[in-house]
């Protein structure tokens, strides 16, 4: 999926007409590490998530490899607010 998400951005710019695209996807912020830190010890699990922009139309390349906290960037943090649903007992019975 990842490999083709620089075709999507320019095709959803071509058919809209939107002056640019571009997409994100929200990560742990970073930690310094050591030598002798483990898998994931970089991830900073307590602090607030970021969205970082990994592909962008050329009117908007200067996002990719942007990084922007909830504080920078609210409206385009709110896309991230997933309601959860919780599932209905006729659900979890037709799984079992």
């Amino acid at each position: 999926m990842n490999d083709n998400l620089q075709y999507l951005v320019d095709f959803i710019q071509e058919k809209t007409g939107a002056t640019g695209v571009y997409v994100g996807k929200l990560v742990h912020q970073k930690k310094p590490i050591t030598e002798s830190s483990g898998v994931d010890e970089d991830l900073d699990l307590d602090a607030p998530m970021v969205i970082h922009y990994t592909n962008a139309t050329a009117s908007h390349k200067h996002m990719v490899n942007v990084t922007l906290t909830s504080d920078q960037a609210p409206l385009s943090h709110s896309v991230f607010n997933f309601v959860k649903y919780e599932t209905s007992p006729a659900a979890e019975e037709a799984t079992a």
